[in-house]
């Protein structure tokens, strides 16, 4: 894939094949793995920032202080360090044992118009 871009993924999973393929396929990109209470201690993946809940704590983030746990809307705190950081996030994955190939990720990564 030759464009760039930003994406922001949760997941209470470790480091799946799907995720290593995102990894792989958008070097280059900046990508964001939000971590929650049951996201594996230690989660990691080469290529991935991840941002463990005492990551997330120490941001100085508001949103981020008062975000509830294990709820979805953490993702949120991905978009915010994106758009903090001037970038603009071209997708966003919510994962369990998801495995992509290069076709079904270039379509779920087509930019957004505007």
């Amino acid at each position: 894939m030759k464009q760039t871009g930003a994406i922001i993924i949760t997941s209470i999973n470790g480091s799946t094949p799907g995720v290593r393929k995102i990894a792989q396929l958008c070097s280059g990109w900046d990508i964001i793995m939000v971590g929650d209470n049951k996201t594996p201690a230690g989660w990691n993946c080469a290529g991935i920032r991840f941002l463990s809940v005492k990551d997330q704590a120490q941001l100085g983030s508001r949103f981020a202080a008062q975000c509830p746990l294990d709820h979805y809307a953490r993702k949120n705190i991905g978009y915010e360090q994106l758009v903090t950081s001037g970038l603009i996030p071209s997708a966003e994955l919510r994962l369990g044992n998801l495995w992509l190939d290069e076709v079904t990720l270039a379509q779920t990564l087509q930019p957004h118009g505007g």
